[in-house]
């Protein structure tokens, strides 16, 4: 079974998929002239709704989105690219994040022009825009796939993992009080999932970076360290000499880049979902 879905991996997270993204990542910067940096103020601005009140707020679609890419991914995602790939993963996972803002402001900007009460999201732009209703059956069907594995299993494991061993509970108990959570909270649909988010996003994000911040001030002596490591291991400068500069760098990239999405689900489709249901439908707006 490991080698089997290792393959299945190897097959889905292949370099070619990983060119793509990242390539698109780029286009999308440069046609859209480096909207991470040119357009970030206006976010902060433009938080409020102005939408005609018949769908789901801007904050909650923010706070769902957030919520699907802060959380796991960042935490066990970057422990394992760091494990694979070395300490040059981390600054893949920072080329990933960078040009995965400008494919999230396209999937997003597309789902706005595209969705309406049947179809949204990418099933909406892939079967309108590109003309292909079965591509985006297949698309829908992949992404109730996704949701069951990298999802749902991920997310529940790696917190059940987490709180028996930090408070020797037994799994066979948290299990089921994960799923009652879970079913009552996505049993009323999104706009009860947004309610959620709202409420429990902002606390969960303060208390994120706060952590974050302590740790990094805790350790700020190992950091120039940290850096050099970080930087030396992504282009592979301490292994030139070893001869294994290839396959070192390669490990890097890959492992980092993939990673990176698993994070932060740039190109996989779940952003434009959500932001689909917001009750503004400018492109330009719902994209930030």
């Amino acid at each position: 079974m490991d080698i089997f879905l290792e393959k299945v991996n190897s097959l889905v997270w292949g370099n070619g998929l990983i060119a793509i993204l990242l390539i698109t990542g780029i286009i999308y910067t440069i046609r859209l002239r480096f909207v991470q940096f040119r357009l970030f103020p206006f976010i902060f601005r433009s938080l409020q709704s102005s939408g005609s009140g018949n769908g789901i707020s801007q904050r909650k679609t923010v706070c769902m989105a957030l919520g699907t890419a802060m959380g796991t991914g960042n935490i066990t995602g970057v422990a394992a690219a760091v494990s694979i790939g070395g300490a040059g993963a981390v600054f893949w996972l920072w080329i990933s994040a960078f040009f995965g803002m400008a494919v999230v402001y396209a999937e997003n900007s597309l789902s706005c022009l595209y969705s309406d009460e049947e179809k949204r999201g990418p099933m909406a732009y892939i079967s309108k825009g590109l003309g292909c209703t079965r591509l985006a059956a297949a698309f829908a069907f992949m992404c109730v796939l996704a949701s069951l594995g990298m999802g749902g299993m991920v997310q529940v494991n790696a917190f059940t993992e987490a709180l028996e061993v930090c408070t020797s509970v037994n799994a066979l108990i948290l299990v089921p009080a994960v799923f009652t959570v879970i079913f009552l909270v996505t049993s009323g649909g999104a706009r009860r999932i947004g309610t959620a988010a709202e409420l429990l996003l902002p606390f969960a994000a303060v208390l994120y970076a706060i952590v974050c911040f302590a740790v990094v001030i805790k350790n700020g002596s190992l950091l120039p360290g940290v850096f050099r490591s970080i930087f030396s291991s992504a282009f592979g400068i301490r292994q030139t000499t070893g001869g294994v500069f290839g396959f070192t760098v390669s490990k890097a990239v890959s492992t980092g880049i993939r990673r990176g999405i698993f994070s932060n689900e740039a190109g996989l489709g779940s952003s434009p979902i959500l932001h689909s249901a917001s009750d503004d439908k400018r492109p330009e707006q719902q994209s930030m």
